[in-house]
């Protein structure tokens, strides 16, 4: 007999946010962890956001990766989890960080990206499918090396799962070619099939409950529950939808319906016939569409903007579903150096403006950022006969059109009367650069032009036009770098002269010269992608004084979102994709990260100063360790050192 308890779950959004609350996801949660008083997160934006049951708020946000984050396992025993990561250009990769740390134990690369992963009862293994086109995997959980690629019957898996003493796997395909769906039992002693059963076809969120012993998933007939250990059929609810979600606990598993907004709850007897059912009816917020839930004595649902609630079940009770809270800072997109400040720009093209020493920002300082009117970008610029030679001088533009002419701006928000017009041509910009007085301007069409602000600035000096142009920056007095797509017989790097035309190619095997950077020491450094065929990776390289390459100083595999180079007192640092920021001596020392990875790097003569993807501005010294965080809110900005807290208005 059946038994139906109906609960009307109510999403309450009303939140209270303060600065001891962390960030939460800014877009779709793709996982769920539930661990005691705490609920791991992990979203298409790459962060895992820890959150607490019993404050219904987040209290820390950390990016794992500059990919999205598809699925996330944790270790049984350890404060450990394993994630695939996709992205882009070949970044697919199985990871695996301890999540309390904040320490990455490895990261394993593919062609081609998991579709499954899952630890061992005990966590001494890693089970994945898929990774780099192999339908089984098995990896050690400790350094992610691969134990065996096992001989399989072909076909996609789809689920796997050890026994408590991880001698035997069981695995489920989806589709093979004997079967339309199979069971497959392995002993991993002799990495030997000793067991293929036909099952049901196609299952989705497929989970296994009752001591192992009962297999569940939905397809096109609904939700189906078969013996785990033959793969027999045992019983079916037809009219449940291919988009539902399940998720095991103890004997029996809750089934949420997301085109119905219901939470079901179910129980099997030892024949495998579902004899009780729980009914919950969730009212969702904004309608939005549940993407993932977790259950251990509290319930956790995730939608695709980002958001999390919770509620209890105690069954016979109408049960209330709260809001949990996050707070967003208000993002830092775009920052600049110069002499003596910084100048940031903020998500809504708001300006504001900093002290290069963070020791001179004082307690309840007001930092009001100003609107800009379109500009996404900035550039700091050398000192020039303009006419507010005290401040500071940075150039406000934009990448997406002709429309917006950029501007001089200094650093106590006094404007320039100079026009730049003449930097305009029919094409959106690209980069901008200074040095010494000199402004190397550079389009989409690939053109190229120096400009002296100091005389007849509307005049170019010299231009020049190259195919594919990706990145410039000026080398020394004499020459810039152009760095380029290598097609049509190009080089991927060309030195160009900018007094005489004289342009000397530098010849290397990369598909594309991606970015140029020259320190204070005048080392040059250059930056390319490296595609083979069944590889990319970035490389930097520094170039000798005669135009050739010198010497490869750092490798990343894949194809690396947000490089950047910097040069403090002859010391090197690159921030790298998913790798974060490290400085290159004798041996390799990483930056102590905050919750973001970094996108920007500069170099000042005591310190290196980094942005994050989270927005916040960090000072970091020769050794990589924080020295101060800034960051900025909707009408508040904080600073935080190891000695003190400072903060003030924002708006």
């Amino acid at each position: 007999m059946r038994k139906i308890l109906s609960l009307f779950l109510f999403f309450s959004s009303s939140v209270l946010f303060c600065f001891d609350i962390a960030g939460g996801h800014r877009g779709k949660v793709t996982s769920l962890i539930h661990n005691g008083d705490t609920v791991i997160s992990a979203g298409e934006d790459g962060f895992i956001v820890i959150w607490s049951i019993s404050q219904r708020t987040a209290i820390e946000k950390f990016q794992l990766t500059t990919n999205s984050i598809k699925s996330m396992v944790k270790h049984p025993l350890k404060d450990e989890i394993c994630i695939i990561e996709s992205g882009d250009m070949g970044n697919n990769r199985i990871s695996a960080w301890n999540y309390k740390d904040k320490e990455k134990l490895f990261s394993v690369q593919g062609n081609e990206p998991a579709s499954f992963i899952n630890y061992s009862a005990a966590g001494n293994y890693i089970i994945s499918a898929g990774f780099d086109g192999s339908h089984f995997t098995l990896m050690d959980s400790f350094n992610g090396s691969i134990l065996s690629y096992v001989n399989i019957p072909p076909g996609i898996v789809i689920f796997g799962i050890t026994g408590k003493t991880e001698q035997n796997i069981l695995l489920y395909q989806g589709e093979n070619e004997d079967y339309d769906g199979q069971i497959l039992y392995l002993d991993l002693r002799t990495l030997s099939v000793t067991g293929r059963f036909k099952a049901p076809a196609n299952l989705s969120s497929p989970i296994v409950f009752g001591n192992n012993r009962f297999f569940a998933g939905i397809n096109s007939n609904g939700l189906l529950i078969t013996d785990a250990a033959s793969g027999l059929l045992l019983d079916s609810i037809p009219d449940m939808e291919r988009s539902a979600l399940l998720y095991p606990v103890n004997d029996g598993f809750f089934c949420l319906s997301r085109e119905n907004n219901i939470l079901y709850r179910f129980t099997v007897d030892r024949r495998g016939t579902v004899v009780t059912q729980q009914k919950l009816s969730i009212i969702p917020a904004n309608e939005e569409t549940i993407s993932a839930f977790a259950i251990n004595g509290t319930a956790v649902f995730a939608n695709e903007s980002g958001s999390l609630f919770m509620a209890g079940l105690t069954s016979g009770q109408q049960s209330r579903l709260f809001q949990m809270a996050h707070n967003f800072q208000t993002r830092i997109t775009e920052i600049a150096v110069n002499n003596a400040s910084i100048a940031f720009l903020t998500e809504g093209n708001g300006l504001c403006f900093l002290p290069l020493d963070f020791k001179l920002i004082r307690d309840n300082d007001k930092f009001s950022p100003e609107k800009t009117g379109g500009f996404t970008r900035i550039t700091a610029v050398t000192p020039f006969s303009g006419k507010n030679n005290h401040a500071d001088p940075y150039i406000l533009w934009q990448s997406a059109n002709t429309q917006i002419i950029p501007e001089i701006v200094y650093s106590d928000f006094q404007k320039d009367e100079l026009s730049l017009q003449f930097m305009i041509n029919r094409n959106p910009l690209r980069s901008i650069s200074s040095k010494n007085g000199n402004i190397l301007v550079h389009d989409s069409s690939g053109r190229i032009s120096v400009f002296n602000l100091s005389d007849t600035p509307s005049k170019a000096s010299f231009t020049f036009s190259s195919v594919g142009v990706i990145d410039t920056g000026f080398a020394n007095n004499e020459y810039f770098l152009l760095c380029r797509s290598a097609i049509s017989g190009n080089s991927p790097f060309l030195f160009v002269n900018y007094n005489t035309g004289e342009t000397v190619p530098v010849s290397f095997p990369a598909q594309a010269g991606i970015l140029s950077y020259t320190g204070d020491s005048g080392k040059i450094y250059a930056a390319a992608v490296i595609r083979n065929t069944d590889s990319v990776k970035t490389e930097i390289y520094t170039l000798t004084a005669n135009k050739a390459v010198n010497e490869k100083l750092f490798e990343y595999s894949g194809e690396a979102v947000n490089l950047s180079i910097a040069e403090s007192s002859g010391i090197t640092a690159i921030a790298a994709g998913s790798d974060g920021a490290r400085i290159l001596t004798q041996k390799i020392i990483n930056f102590e990260r905050t919750p973001g990875l970094p996108v920007k790097l500069f170099g000042c003569k005591d310190f290196f100063l980094s942005l994050d993807s989270e927005g916040n501005i960090s000072w970091h010294d020769k050794n990589g360790k924080i020295l101060a965080v800034f960051r900025i809110y909707k009408d508040k900005w904080v600073l935080q050192t190891d000695a003190e807290t400072l903060g003030g208005k924002s708006e």
